[in-house]
């Protein structure tokens, strides 16, 4: 009961925050994936209801920020590089740009987690973060594999027919 009007709670706090996120263009509507990590992670991490109500809007702010990182500043990147007719008409200093475009990318990632670190340990112990990460670990994991399932089994990448 306890785990169950917890779990309510948490929902209803991340379901208020998305709504006053404001997303991305191309962004897909991810709400019920997002509400199943949210359960997910909540569950994994035991969390009472005072932790939860600091936890999920310093991770929901993070969480927004990867996905912008990872998604829209990386595809930003990888289109600039698929447009190209003649890659290999590309300067150097260009593809030299484009390199530290991605490294400052993969900084402002670890940033953002650095940051996440700091805010966390004021509202839950290290050991629930490095749970957290084990979490969000097994639930991309859970959710690619139910995506891949859902594939028929000659549809999978590098499967060809009659394998599994």
């Amino acid at each position: 009961m306890k785990k169950t009007l917890l779990l309510l709670i948490t929902l209803v706090l991340v379901a208020s925050s998305i709504k006053a996120q404001h997303r991305p263009p191309g962004f897909k509507n991810n709400d019920k994936i997002k509400a199943l990590k949210t359960g997910y992670i909540t569950d994994a991490l035991n969390l009472t209801s005072k932790e939860a109500e600091k936890f999920w809007p310093i991770y929901n702010v993070y969480d927004k920020k990867i996905m912008d990182l990872r998604f829209e500043k990386s595809r930003e990147l990888r289109d600039k590089i698929k447009t190209r007719e003649d890659f290999d008409a590309l300067k150097e200093k260009e593809a030299e740009q484009l390199l530290n475009d991605f490294i400052n990318i993969e900084k402002d990632i670890l940033a953002a987690k650095n940051d996440l670190n700091k805010q966390l340990l004021k509202v839950i112990s290290a050991k629930k973060i490095l749970k957290l990460y084990k979490a969000e670990d097994d639930f991309n994991r859970r959710l690619l594999q139910r995506l891949q399932g859902r594939k028929g089994p000659n549809q999978r990448q590098g499967q060809g027919p009659g394998r599994n």
